[in-house]
């Protein structure tokens, strides 16, 4: 996981690959799911469709196995034929996983799946249906400081300016740069904070060596004292 965040796949693949072999060792068909999803994500970072699309036929074994994991499912599903440009069956993916979210207990934020309708409704031309569930998603947002916020008004500004109705628009649009110009002031200060922290630490760790430096100092001078003391007392 520690490769696939930072963008390292082909490394990831060879760790995800020998989770695998060791979870069919197991045989615990949830880590082994678990490893096969991985490998499918992995896949799709890199854009190697075909080799997903086998993981995507892989991990429908699982469907009935293993309940809890339909909605993982249906997620890659929908992202996988979104990838391909096949709108539609995204879109039937997409809803059915929404029906399954309130067996989430750990998903509490509805408005990221709400917006993906809306935006494969849009690719679809079906502007009416990507407007509702485009307003429905800003209605559900859970988290106000959630740096992605702007999307959802960007989405919806684009909707209202194909659907001609410009003042609609103008005011989403906005709304999301509002939202997308605090998100960035929040990371600079962030950002600038974690400066000043380095900053401190920097003076602390300076005090710190000058404390050393000095107690230093200190020894050696005490010591060529004891040693002239130590002379003179020889030669009296």
């Amino acid at each position: 996981n520690t490769h696939y965040t930072n963008a390292s796949y082909e490394l990831a693949g060879k760790y995800f690959q020998e989770t695998l072999y060791n979870a069919k060792l197991k045989g615990d068909s949830t880590h082994i799911f678990d490893a096969y999803l991985a490998i499918f994500w992995n896949e799709m970072a890199q854009s190697n469709k075909i080799e997903a699309a086998s993981y995507i036929d892989t991990l429908l074994m699982f469907y009935e196995k293993i309940p809890e994991k339909k909605y993982f499912i249906l997620n890659a599903q929908a992202v996988y034929y979104e990838a391909i440009e096949n709108y539609a069956k995204a879109l039937e993916y997409t809803k059915e996983q929404f029906s399954l979210l309130s067996a989430q207990k750990d998903i509490l934020d509805y408005s990221n799946i709400l917006y993906n309708i809306s935006f494969k409704y849009l690719k679809l031309n079906q502007l009416d249906s990507a407007m509702v569930y485009g307003q429905i998603a800003i209605d559900a947002i859970f988290d106000e400081k959630n740096q992605g916020n702007y999307l959802l008004y960007e989405n919806v500004a684009n909707i209202a300016e194909l659907q001609n109705n410009l003042m609609v628009a103008n005011n989403y649009r906005q709304k999301a740069f509002e939202i997308f110009e605090k998100s960035v002031s929040d990371r600079l200060d962030t950002q600038i904070m974690e400066m000043e922290k380095k900053y401190d630490l920097s003076e602390a760790e300076n005090i710190a060596l000058k404390s050393r430096q000095s107690t230093l100092y200190f020894a050696i001078f005490a010591l060529l004292l004891m040693l002239l003391l130590g002379i003179l007392f020889i030669i009296n």
